[in-house]
């Protein structure tokens, strides 16, 4: 089973309908960053009832993140591609989750370089109780 990354505006990338990821955005994004263009992939999957069409992002011309109805979803152990990722939320006022709700940060290194770090949300830290949340606190007891 694939693990994803989640770039959202929400602390719960279950909660990213509340706080989308449009299209205008990514729109935006890609006018800013030269290294970001829409590829010519796409994935077609069936939403309420209908079926639509959304394109891959690519990164110095390769495939590497996907714009699905309200996010920007990852899955590479590529941790340059990574870092973009991180950098593209930074950009889009937005974070990037794990599929089990762990938040990715930007680590700058004393030789210059960038990295990527990752903690685990504390319960306290999230504005409102999520369904994931409240999934996981029920199994806690």
């Amino acid at each position: 089973m694939a693990y994803d990354l989640h770039l959202v505006r929400t602390n719960d990338w279950l909660d990213a309908a509340d706080v989308p990821v449009t299209k205008a955005d990514v729109d935006a994004l890609i006018l800013s960053d030269a290294e970001l263009s829409w590829s010519a992939d796409y994935v077609d999957m069936q939403v309420d009832g209908e079926v639509k069409r959304f394109h891959l992002i690519d990164w110095k011309g390769e495939p590497f993140f996907w714009w699905y109805q309200d996010q920007i979803k990852f899955n590479s152990p590529d941790q340059s591609a990574l870092i973009k990722l991180v950098r593209m939320a930074e950009t889009l006022n937005a974070v990037v989750v794990g599929d089990d709700g762990e938040h990715y940060a930007l680590v700058l290194l004393p030789n210059g370089d960038a990295s990527v770090s990752h903690r685990q949300l504390q319960e306290t830290e999230a504005s409102t109780p999520t369904v994931l949340s409240k999934v996981r606190s029920f199994f806690k007891r």
